[in-house]
């Protein structure tokens, strides 16, 4: 993907709403090939099998919420572009944020192999203890082994806090 395309290009091809987080098709002046019967008023893109938007201009695709902070401020957004809620599909502006890679990844839910429903927080058989983790800086730092599994949730939130700020989950 180019994302050298002029952003005054992409402003003349979509209509978005900060507000709801729509893109919808513009009428094009130069109608190739009847485009504007087809396309011109309706509802840009589809989503992506991770839940995020996307949407085909030129032929080739961009995440909605990268054209939602192009179209809003002029400029491509320097590194990631975070969704705060956690919802891939949610692009209206107040949901978008600029992030570094690892402030993206801090804002992710778990993973489908998590079996106690909480990030960072495992049972371990051998001790039954519950575990309390979390990677800060790519290293791995151990928070402690509890009796319960709410000791581990409250340690792992403490930290949550202290290391990521803003860019945790919370929900």
């Amino acid at each position: 993907m180019t994302e050298d395309i002029d952003p005054n290009y992409i402003k003349s091809r979509l209509s978005y709403n900060p507000e709801t987080g729509e893109f919808v098709w513009r009428f094009w002046d130069d109608d190739p090939v009847n485009w504007n019967k087809r396309f011109a008023g309706k509802v840009a893109g589809s989503f992506s099998t991770s839940g995020h938007r996307q949407i085909a201009i030129n032929g080739c695709l961009y995440g909605a919420h990268r054209l939602a902070w192009v179209i809003s401020y002029g400029v491509w957004p320097p590194e990631f572009i975070d969704h705060i809620n956690g919802d891939p599909s949610d692009n209206r502006l107040i949901n978008l944020r600029l992030a570094t890679r690892t402030e993206n990844m801090r804002n992710t839910g778990n993973y489908k192999s998590n079996t106690s429903g909480i990030k960072g927080v495992s049972f371990i058989n051998r001790d039954q203890k519950w575990s309390a983790d979390i990677r800060v800086n790519k290293r791995l730092i151990s928070l402690g082994r509890f009796d319960n599994i709410e000791e581990a949730r409250s340690a792992r939130e403490a930290a949550e806090i202290k290391y990521f700020g803003g860019f945790r989950r919370t929900s």
